[in-house]
């Protein structure tokens, strides 16, 4: 009996589903005077209060699997922002798919919530957006990497945007496999990075 009570402590527990809900409010006020329209077309003296910000995001896993669905509706109705389901293949490598971001920019994978500046660089406001597609991506000690193919600007047409990214983190214990994909999450380190994304027409970035 007490070799089968040792045998039941010994051996590991089942991983049960982890479901998290989370939410995002941020109003801004603002006032600036002979902006000559660059921050609302038309608008050359602004002083008001707006909502930057109203997501609700759930992200869950059941063992090797997890999914994120996030949501925003600060232009008054909710739009579809995350949508995608991930599979952690081993410890090092992941697949992703569904709707996510480019693993292009390491500003533009940062959630909102985990900005230091309340506003993005035009960069990293143009790679903000979501895009249909597939992804692999992976960590190892201080190592990332992301590699996705995802529609690109021809949408369902036949001319696929390819990505690719490493990283090296310089300080800190490197960013891991972190839920939201490509490396990006909460975790704070300086490091070097490269990236490339490719699409048709001719638009590619580095």
């Amino acid at each position: 009996l007490d070799r089968d009570i040792e045998a039941l402590a010994g051996s590991p527990a089942a991983q049960g589903p982890d479901l998290e809900v989370r939410g995002l409010l941020r109003v801004l006020y603002g006032n600036a005077s002979d902006t000559n329209g660059n921050l609302f077309p038309g608008v050359d003296d602004i002083s008001g209060f707006a909502v930057e910000r109203a997501q609700v995001e759930v992200e869950g896993s059941v063992e090797d699997y997890g999914f994120r669905i996030q949501l925003e509706a600060a232009g008054g109705v909710a739009a579809l922002l995350d949508a995608y389901g991930t599979w952690r293949i081993n410890d090092h490598v992941r697949y992703s798919m569904g709707n996510f971001r480019s693993p292009f920019l390491w500003e533009s994978l940062l959630d909102d919530g985990s900005r230091v500046l309340i506003l993005r660089t035009d960069a990293g406001e143009l790679f903000y957006g979501r895009d249909v597609g597939a992804m692999l991506d992976g960590s190892y000690d201080r190592f990332h990497w992301a590699v996705a193919a995802q529609n690109g600007g021809d949408g369902l047409g036949d001319d696929n945007a390819i990505t690719g990214r490493v990283g090296l983190a310089v300080l800190g214990q490197g960013v891991g496999m972190q839920a939201r994909g490509a490396g990006a999450g909460k975790g704070a380190g300086l490091g070097s990075k490269a990236g490339e994304y490719r699409t048709a027409g001719g638009c590619d970035w580095e």
